[in-house]
């Protein structure tokens, strides 16, 4: 960081990761020192060095999520299926609690017709927001759970897909039971209704359809 120049900061970056020290620095911060060069690399406009740094980041430290999701970001825009989905599966090993990136393999499966793999894919990402919920609300929990139940009807699942529908259904009521009986009300199904809470738009559509 004392260097002023990006000449200057670039020989200490490749000083620092030459066989000469890389091995007294452990993977971790070897990692984050060719991420930082890579990010550097991402601010001058130079593409190429930006992926190559980005690449020596991963195969230093497979576990470092931060370089790890970016390259399955990079990878997203190409048109090459069986590229973007080893890039987010190494995402996935370097953080497992993820939703999103579970949610991105599903989704990339399901339009390769690999339904087995997205309904697996898609119920990992399901697990993983709903420690989530309490933090989030429904907002991002919604998009999961049709994601979920439209890999499930695409595997074959149907009545997996209805029961996933009925699970969201009851915690839907059970929240708003809870938001009647704070303003006094009993909570009973009138007393929820009352309040107009309207349906959400992308559960009746996945209802409908099954």
């Amino acid at each position: 960081g004392s260097r002023q120049t990006v000449e200057a900061r670039m020989k200490a970056y490749e000083l620092a990761l030459s066989p000469a020290y890389a091995g007294t620095l452990g993977p971790p911060v070897a990692s984050r020192l060719a991420l930082d060069a890579a990010l550097l690399q991402n601010r001058l406009g130079d593409a190429m060095a930006f992926e190559s740094w980005l690449g020596r980041a991963c195969t230093i430290d497979p576990s470092n999520p931060v370089s790890a999701e970016m390259r399955a970001g990079l990878s997203a825009s190409l048109d090459a299926p069986d590229v973007i989905a080893n890039d987010l599966v190494a995402a996935i090993k370097a953080n497992p609690a993820s939703y999103e990136l579970y949610s991105r393999l599903a989704r990339l499966l399901l339009s390769q017709g690999a339904y087995d793999g997205a309904r697996r894919m898609a119920r990992n990402a399901d697990f993983a927001i709903r420690p989530q919920f309490e933090l989030q609300g429904f907002d991002p929990a919604i998009p999961i759970i049709v994601e979920r139940c439209l890999a499930e009807w695409a595997a074959g699942s149907t009545e997996q897909s209805r029961r996933r529908l009925h699970e969201f259904d009851q915690l839907r009521q059970q929240i708003f039971r809870q938001v009647a009986q704070r303003q006094g009300m009993a909570g009973t199904k009138q007393d929820i209704e009352s309040l107009g809470f309207a349906p959400e738009g992308q559960i009746e559509i996945m209802r409908l359809a099954l």
